[in-house]
């Protein structure tokens, strides 16, 4: 069993990051529009925003490649892309859009490549640790349950604060959370996996091509970037869908985002206490088909209080989905070189999330809000299918 101080790391980490995705859901578009950019602009922006997790793969050959500091491979990049996104909130504050257009925005870019290189390394550490099956959901859990705990935090902070400090004071606040959180990173233990890590320098090249190779590389890639086209599309959109459709005000976008959060944590905590491994194959098809049915729904909503009650439903199928998804792909990385063969293996995924970012709020443009949430959910129900497809090759390794 991994030392429970490592389900604390993976359950503190993924809740500041979010907070951050609290911020950048919720707030983040609102405030562009505030400011001046059309949605062409604002979608334009979503999909750059992305692109550090693009750049991934790299930050997983420099962690599992490189140590500083004496800290080993893990925790410098964790505290490096902590104190680098914090600085690009606390610029990017200073710096108004409506005054300094994308100059601003640059540092929006700045904090999320903090964000990306953090993410990467607490990965590769769940990877190491993540060899004892028993363990696989719970561990996800922790991860995908503080993060929707922070969503949930930062939602209902930043809508409490939002009327009375701004989009500025917001900034400063997810600045401070991580500033303060800086010095915990020391106190952690960095631990060697259960198996020799590998000479990275002469093997992880090959051991990428081995794995691109792979059937199960394929097919997982399509489920992942299919399902999360859909995820992260509606995810983008149900606080802009508020704001438009329902005039919403800014307040209301803090609940929005603790409703979603809360519901996340629900469907990753269902997934890690009551399903077993062996049977999250079963349940990856069954939480993607949730998603689908919910995020089609939401954009039926006619009220406050039912895009509430749907939002909520939406985050627990959405929980479920990406804690499982994690052990999904999880499950097929050998150990070693994890953090550059996950990020490998999520590259495509963070393209579909650079694409549907743009594009879901480009659809807004020739769609109405319903349209556009059932053509995203349609990629959901797509995922299922190349899933039951697959499962020649995923059921041996994920278990049925």
């Amino acid at each position: 069993m991994a030392p429970r101080y490592h389900f604390l790391l993976f359950g503190w980490v993924y809740l500041l990051q979010g907070v951050i995705l609290a911020y950048l859901f919720n707030f983040q578009k609102p405030y562009l529009q505030n400011s001046g950019f059309s949605l062409e602009q604002i979608a334009a922006i979503s999909s750059i925003l992305v692109l550090p997790f693009v750049l991934k793969v790299a930050f997983g050959y420099l962690s599992d490649r490189y140590s500083f500091f004496g800290w080993g491979h893990r925790k410098p990049y964790i505290f490096i892309g902590l104190a680098v996104c914090a600085l690009g909130f606390v610029i990017h504050s200073f710096l108004p859009p409506a005054q300094y257009g994308y100059y601003s925005i640059a540092f929006v870019f700045f904090a999320v490549m903090g964000m990306a290189l953090f993410d990467t390394a607490v990965d590769g550490l769940a990877i190491e640790l993540n060899r004892d099956d028993k363990l696989y959901g719970r561990i996800q859990s922790a991860m995908i349950s503080g993060r929707a705990l922070g969503i949930i935090l930062g939602s209902v902070l930043f809508g409490a604060s939002i009327d009375g400090l701004g989009y500025r004071g917001l900034q400063l606040q997810v600045a401070a959370i991580l500033l303060v959180s800086l010095p915990l990173v020391r106190f952690f233990e960095e631990t060697e996996g259960p198996q020799q890590r590998l000479d990275v320098s002469r093997s992880v090249l090959l051991e990428s091509i081995q794995f691109l190779r792979k059937p199960e590389f394929l097919l997982v890639s399509a489920y992942l970037f299919l399902s999360l086209i859909c995820s992260y599309g509606i995810s983008g959109l149900i606080t802009l869908y508020g704001k438009t459709s329902l005039s919403l005000p800014a307040s209301a976008f803090g609940t929005l985002g603790g409703l979603k959060g809360a519901g996340q944590m629900v469907g990753a905590l269902f997934v890690g206490y009551f399903i077993a491994k062996s049977r999250s194959y079963a349940m990856a098809i069954f939480a993607v088909l949730a998603l689908a049915v919910m995020s089609a729904l939401l954009g039926i909503a006619s009220s406050q209080a039912e895009l509430n009650a749907l939002t909520a439903a939406w985050g627990v199928t959405r929980g479920m989905h990406h804690t499982l998804l994690s052990v999904v792909s999880m499950s097929l990385i050998p150990p070693g070189a994890g953090a550059t063969l996950f990020a490998l293996l999520m590259l495509l995924s963070n393209v579909a999330i650079m694409v549907t970012e743009g594009m879901s709020t480009a659809l807004l443009t020739v769609l109405s809000y319903e349209s556009v949430f059932a053509v995203l959910s349609a990629f959901s129900a797509a995922s299922a299918l190349v899933l039951w497809l697959s499962r020649r090759y995923l059921k041996p390794k994920v278990g049925g």
